[in-house]
């Protein structure tokens, strides 16, 4: 009768072991998913529409070129008659909810000139050569809601 007692216990543990570990598999699934679907801050979201539209330009061969080609030290207000394929894809694909400004520059840090009274978000790529020559530029932009 005592090795039955014994046995039906073991049994007990088990199955409470089973739901416990059932139970902490369920809450680490459950946070893992919570956490992903979090819906994107508008800090990422800039983040994000800026490195795509640097991604673009650094990716395009004639917009590399024209880069490449121009002279460092580019304000946004140059870009216009120095940089107009640069220029256009910009105020293209910048997404609507944003104002966008670009600026050339031999090397980092790339500031902006003028102070601005709002939230300014900027990111950078550096284009440094095309097939003939070694040119190094860094193109900044900088992103301000609407």
């Amino acid at each position: 009768m005592f090795k039955k007692e014994k046995k039906s216990k073991k049994a007990w543990i088990k199955i409470v072991e089973a739901f416990i570990s059932v139970i902490l598999f369920s809450a680490v699934v459950l946070l893992i998913l919570s956490e992903k679907s979090k819906p994107e801050t508008l800090n990422e979201k800039i983040h994000n529409d800026q490195i795509f539209l640097l991604r673009y330009i650094e990716l395009n061969d004639t917009l590399r070129n024209e880069i490449l080609s121009a002279e460092p030290d580019l304000n946004w207000s140059d870009f216009q008659s120095d940089l107009p394929l640069t220029y256009n894809e910009i105020l293209l694909r910048s997404p609507r909810y944003l104002n966008c400004e670009a600026k050339l520059c031999k090397e980092e840090p790339c500031l902006k000139e003028d102070i601005i009274e709002r939230d300014v978000y900027s990111e950078s790529v550096i284009i440094t050569s095309n097939l003939t020559s070694y040119n190094p530029r860094v193109l900044k932009i900088f992103c301000s809601p609407r």
